[in-house]
């Protein structure tokens, strides 16, 4: 029996398998811009492999436990329970399987009789209705581990190789669309850096070196570097505090050891300001033409220390909602397990977002994110994600 063969779906003509493949590629090429179509193309890959619903997996490269990247109509009852007890016990993560691109597993494949025993089948799938699971390894883009993880619910049949198959016809289109749909996350992550987004922003920004040279600036650092309220002019001459400047711009262009970010509270006429000095990531910097260790500078009235808006803390350090609310629980001294739960979130699952806190931000442990997020005055109230 060849792959395209009409059995493969009951009741399908050639024609229609054909069909069905075709409108899932153009949902998938659709699905690079438009996150609706995304998750349409997502649900017409679980519909072709006999299956209810499909989600994105993602394995830990510290952990090599298999995490939730995306889902499509995946009950949520069963992605907290998965991300709170059951991510460790999954069988897949001990299994040489989904290494390569292409790659698919069965559970009944692979597992054998053994699977009805598991605890993950046992206390986890079948109490949220899931009978039989299939993965297929689309492949690496942008650093992200990509694999598709298909469903079935209770009293359905496992998978077998004419499932397998038809979702391995996909694999070419499948490759090409999470290839340019990550790419574009990254541009629009890099856009957030570019000179148009910043001058949305109110506050002084601006691109400096070690020795305070201005390099580039958005708008606002522009009238603040003309002002009177400004410590340094674009040549890097300080009219004030310029040896503190510059020693947390050494430290975020990674002069005086690695890279971190830094906060320096300074007087002025008006009252405090708070300058926040962040790592320029190599590619950011290349991309704009600099070619010398550099960091961005930050310029905040601080007389009330107001919590950093949420929206520069995802230009400046690229992170996500979830880690700023992790990071401003933090913040106000609740321990990592004390914001996991009050996060709704398993403490794995916090640490996880603790370390990526700290690679984003620059700091090296734990103490110095505290007393940079102190410095940012990060305290606002946090409770779970709704």
């Amino acid at each position: 029996m060849q792959d395209g063969d009409p059995a493969y779906l009951p009741g399908a003509a050639m024609d229609d398998i054909d069909q069905t493949l075709a409108r899932i590629e153009r949902d998938l090429y659709e699905g690079v811009l438009d996150d609706e179509k995304w998750a349409q193309a997502l649900a017409g890959i679980a519909q072709l492999a006999g299956a209810p619903y499909a989600c994105l997996m993602s394995r830990n490269a510290d952990s090599g436990y298999f995490e939730f990247l995306e889902t499509v109509d995946t009950p949520e009852a069963a992605i907290k329970a998965y991300n709170e007890e059951f991510h460790r016990l999954n069988p897949i993560n001990t299994l040489p399987v989904l290494r390569r691109p292409g790659e698919q597993y069965l559970d009944t494949r692979a597992l054998g009789e053994r699977l009805e025993r598991l605890p993950f089948y046992q206390d986890f799938l079948r109490p949220h209705d899931i009978s039989f699971m299939m993965g297929h390894k689309v492949g690496t883009f942008e650093g992200v581990d990509c694999n598709l993880s298909i469903h079935r619910t209770l009293g359905e049949a496992p998978f077998d190789e004419h499932s397998a198959a038809r979702v391995a016809r996909l694999h070419d289109v499948l490759e090409r669309g999470f290839k340019l749909r990550f790419r574009l996350r990254a541009l629009e992550q890099e856009n957030l850096w570019s000179r148009g987004a910043l001058d949305r922003l109110s506050c002084p920004i601006l691109v400096a070196d070690e020795q305070a040279r201005v390099l580039q600036a958005n708008r606002a650092a522009d009238q603040w570097l003309s002002s009177r309220r400004s410590m340094l002019d674009h040549a890097g001459h300080a009219r004030f505090a310029l040896p503190r400047i510059r020693h947390i711009l050494r430290q975020a262009c990674g002069v005086e050891g690695g890279m971190r970010s830094a906060a320096l509270r300074l007087p002025d006429q008006h009252g405090m300001q708070l300058l926040i000095a962040v790592p320029l990531p190599q590619a950011q910097a290349e991309s704009r033409g600099i070619q010398r260790r550099a960091a961005m500078l930050v310029v905040l009235d601080s007389n009330a220390a107001p919590p950093l808006p949420q929206t520069l803390l995802q230009s400046i350090f690229g992170l996500t909602p979830a880690e700023i609310r992790l990071m401003s629980l933090l913040a106000r001294q609740d321990s990592i397990g004390e914001a996991a739960e009050t996060l709704a979130i398993s403490r794995e699952t916090a640490r996880t977002q603790l370390k990526a806190i700290l690679r984003k931000t620059g700091a090296r442990r734990q103490q110095e994110l505290m007393h940079l997020a102190t410095r940012l005055g990060m305290v606002p109230e946090v409770g779970p994600e709704p």
